[in-house]
């Protein structure tokens, strides 16, 4: 029984590293349009491509939706808000060396 919550804990870990690590490739990017860029800085941007990779490791089919969606939304939504939280963190900062 240990021994699936092992696994299950490795499996969203998992997840959660590769999503980082697809938003960390994205600065290999960095030297195109800055207003398309800035797009993704959008709540709803980020949400749509987390959605995505999410949905990749649950092998998410149309014809069977309903079969994860509640993990892959949770995962989205809490990785989306993990990254809007940064940002902010980022954002207050930067005011607070301004002054």
């Amino acid at each position: 029984m240990k021994e699936k919550y092992i696994a299950l804990f490795l499996f969203y870990f998992k997840i959660f590293m590769y999503i980082f690590a697809a938003i960390f490739a994205g600065y290999t990017v960095t030297d195109l349009d800055k207003d398309f860029l800035n797009k993704f800085n959008q709540a709803n941007y980020q949400f749509l491509i987390v959605f995505i990779l999410t949905a990749s490791f649950f092998n998410f089919r149309f014809r069977k939706w309903k079969e994860n969606l509640f993990e892959i939304m949770a995962i989205s939504i809490l990785t989306t808000s993990m990254l809007q939280l940064l940002r902010s963190f980022k954002k207050n900062k930067q005011y607070v060396d301004n002054l």
